[in-house]
């Protein structure tokens, strides 16, 4: 499921293992919100990181990818 390339399985799919601390997707969902523009499809991973205790990674990821967000997203 971590290399689907379909994004509705990836919004469900890497929340999931981040929340199980499943280390092994990090980087595929920090490719992933770096790539996605829209809050549909962030939100539950920046909030699954908060929720796992995570929340400086989900504020590193965000300034770094900021740029590239809807404004609403922002």
């Amino acid at each position: 499921m971590t290399e689907e390339v379909d994004p509705e399985v990836k919004q469900r799919w890497l929340p999931l293992c981040i929340l199980k601390d499943y280390r092994v997707v990090d980087s595929t969902a920090k490719e992933f919100v770096g790539e996605m523009g829209r809050m549909k499809y962030l939100r539950p991973i920046y909030q699954a990181l908060v929720d796992a205790g995570r929340k400086q990674d989900a504020l590193s990821w965000f300034d770094e990818f900021k740029e590239k967000y809807h404004p609403i997203a922002k």
